[in-house]
């Protein structure tokens, strides 16, 4: 199910002719608002968050999701086509995963609205901003889609094209298996039972593969297992050095996220 689309055609923004492809995910509770919608004008400028002044020059790229499913969405995908004059087609893909923690809601709130835009970090300075964005006023045609999304519930909706519901996935399973490890290590063994269990997943983890490299593997499954390695190792690296000083609080804090994060086991539909 593809939830959204919107064609940007010419080579300056002045002759650009946008278009809407409507998608059925309107039935899930979700709706968009493209830039070319009136009614983009009067959510966008709401929706920059204090930290992102300059992202005004990404509207025309963007959309505003209006999430009406009545539960928080953990994790969205999104894909920019690019086609150029030669008609050489680059795809850029975002992710955006933020799972439900007591300050927060996820990446977007239930009865909440987003602003998606092409630029990641929202603290992206202008100048960074401006090259971004020269990759898509430089092309032929632009297009917008959302691939995924996923709610706190574990229900998966979209088409994928990028793999984004298996990285969830691995994830959250990456986050669990490291907290459960740490936690019975401590019980078992104390402080030095929670370091070697850390230097051991550093140790015998692959080198990392990249966000990219799961963007594009051939099948979800190689996503997830490259998902999975890499935020294992990342979480166990990040933790041995707090470990290194104090296990003990290491200990209380995957006690902490494990009574209050929720790990479901997602379901696409």
């Amino acid at each position: 199910m593809k939830l959204f689309l919107i064609a940007i055609v010419g080579g300056t923004l002045a002759a650009q002719n946008m278009t809407v492809a409507p998608g059925n995910w309107r039935q899930a509770g979700i709706s968009l608002v493209s830039s070319s919608d009136p009614a983009f004008a009067g959510l966008a400028p709401a929706l920059v968050p204090p930290s992102a002044p300059n992202l005004a020059p990404t509207f025309p790229y963007s959309f505003v999701l209006r999430n009406g499913t009545g539960k928080a969405i953990i994790a969205l995908g999104v894909r920019w086509t690019c086609t150029d004059a030669a008609g050489h087609v680059r795809t850029h893909d975002r992710a955006w995963i933020n799972q439900i923690t007591p300050t927060s809601s996820g990446t977007v709130a239930a009865g909440a609205d987003r602003l998606v835009t092409p630029i990641l970090s929202p603290g992206t300075d202008a100048s960074a901003i401006a090259s971004e964005l020269a990759k898509f006023q430089a092309q032929q045609s632009v297009s917008v889609s959302l691939e995924a999304v996923v709610l706190s519930d574990g229900t998966a909706l979209g088409t994928d094209a990028n793999n984004t519901i298996p990285r969830v996935q691995a994830r959250l399973d990456a986050q669990k298996q490291v907290l459960t490890g740490i936690t019975a290590a401590w019980q078992q063994g104390g402080a030095g039972a929670v370091t070697g269990y850390l230097q051991g997943i550093v140790v015998a983890a692959p080198p990392p593969h990249g966000d990219m490299a799961a963007v594009k593997a051939p099948t979800p499954s190689a996503a997830y297992a490259m998902g999975l390695s890499d935020m294992q190792r990342q979480l166990a690296s990040g933790l041995l050095k707090r470990a290194s000083s104090d296990p003990g609080a290491v200990a209380g804090f995957a006690q902490r996220l494990l009574a209050t994060r929720n790990y479901p086991n997602i379901q696409h539909q």
